[in-house]
Parts: C-alpha cells; structure tokens; sequence
C-alpha cells in the first residue's frame, strides 16, 4: 500500500508503461497461433493498463481526459477479448496460410470471419493511448495568478 509521502520509483513513468505495452502487442502479433491465446494475452495486458491507470489521480484537465481515454481503451478491450477468451472468437488459419478470426458464439456476425490482423492493430490503439499518456505529462500546467500574487 502506498502512502502519499512515498516517492515513485523510476520504473513508476508512463514512458516505462508505454515501452511496455508497445513490446507486448508487437509479440503478440509476431507469436499469433491457433486457438485464443492472443485474447488471453490482451485481456491480461488491458487489465494490466486498467490498474495502472487507476493508481494514479491526475490533477489538471488534460491529464484527466489522457486517463479517460486510456481507460476507456483497456475496458474495451477488456470486454472484448474477455468474451473472446469464453470462446466468442478463435483464430483459424484455414484460409491461405493467414490467421483469421472466426466468430463462433458472438451474437452478432455468427459463422464470420476477418483477418487477424486487422484485430491485432484495432487493439493497438492501447499503444498510442499509452504515449498519448506518456506525451501529456510534459505538458505544462497552467499557473494561474491570484490577486495576492500581484
């Protein structure tokens, strides 16, 4: 448990979260197979990034928004890939050697299929909410001015 006079260590940086998350989703698309381990995998590193993010209370606006976002982005694909882990989706390389997501139990698009990759990229917009993060942070804070200032 943390305390409000304990100092973050420098593992504790958004860029260190960036670097990360960016290493995870490059291999898991490099190490894409048969079955749902790819869901699993992202279903991990979004509840990963959800208790990452909620540890931290940001102060200004744009830091806020930053947040929000990113949350929004790892509870989407929390969802997504947690009812894809339940067997909504599986890959299938049955057609020409490429990876294709099949939708088994989804209620929608039953019997569908797309390729692999055009999911492995949507789920890298945790990649970029993730520098976005990192990006803002050096965004200066407004100071404003009372009248005892002056």
């Amino acid at each position: 448990m943390s305390r409000k006079q304990d100092n973050l260590s420098t593992s504790a940086h958004p860029g260190w979260r960036a670097l990360y998350n960016l290493l995870t989703w490059i291999i898991l698309g490099i190490t894409l197979s048969q079955g749902d381990g790819i869901f699993v995998g992202l279903f991990m590193l979004g509840c990963g990034l959800i208790f990452d993010y909620v540890k931290v209370n940001p102060t200004d606006v744009i830091r806020k928004c930053a947040q929000g976002f990113g949350v929004g982005v790892a509870a989407i694909i929390v969802i997504v890939n947690l009812s894809a882990t339940f067997g909504a989706f599986t890959i299938d390389y049955s057609n020409w050697n490429e990876a294709y997501i099949k939708v088994e139990s989804f209620p929608f698009f039953k019997g569908e299929s797309f390729p692999a990759k055009w999911y492995w990229l949507i789920n890298g917009v945790s990649c970029f909410a993730t520098i976005v993060d990192w990006v803002v942070e050096y965004i200066p804070e407004k100071k404003t001015v009372t009248s005892a200032q002056i």
